[in-house]
């Protein structure tokens, strides 16, 4: 099928592939900035990965974020690394521990809120203002690490 171009040009397959490769790569852009503050790493799913700026204080953040174990197998996540912080640890119920070992049962969603668990990061590089974003990787006993960024927001603007 021939199409009327202007200035006689041809529509040719090539150009047309051309094209085609171009809107994939744009769909996938999109895409990929849309789950910006999401991954997964083999089972492992991490969801929306944020800082409350309000509780920075004496050079430590918290962070939170869902984490859900889709296998058939618990996993644990071990430890967690920022080039934003000299240390990064799990908080519970019993105050802050040493480093983070939190158990991921199998098919069981866990939400890291203020309500505790959740991570805090210690020995900032700097102070960090709403808006901006702290990369994070995580490191698993089975599954693969897994980076991601977390949003720096208020609770008020979340």
């Amino acid at each position: 099928m021939k199409r009327n171009l202007p200035h006689g040009q041809a529509s040719s397959p090539r150009r047309r592939g051309a094209h085609f490769i171009f809107l994939l790569l744009a769909l996938a852009m999109a895409s990929t900035s849309a789950h910006a503050h999401s991954t997964q790493s083999g089972d492992i799913k991490i969801g929306h990965v944020w800082a409350d700026v309000a509780t920075q204080r004496e050079g430590s953040i918290d962070v939170y974020l869902p984490i859900y174990n889709g296998g058939a197998q618990a996993d644990t996540l071990v430890k967690v690394t920022s080039p934003a912080a000299t240390a990064i640890v799990l908080v519970t119920s019993q105050g802050p521990q040493d480093g983070v070992n939190l158990p991921l049962p199998p098919k069981k969603p866990l939400n890291l809120t203020a309500r505790k668990p959740f991570l805090r990061l210690t020995g900032l590089t700097r102070v960090w203002q709403a808006g901006e974003e702290i990369p994070l990787t995580f490191q698993f006993t089975t599954a693969p690490p897994a980076s991601i960024t977390a949003h720096l927001d208020d609770k008020a603007g979340h």
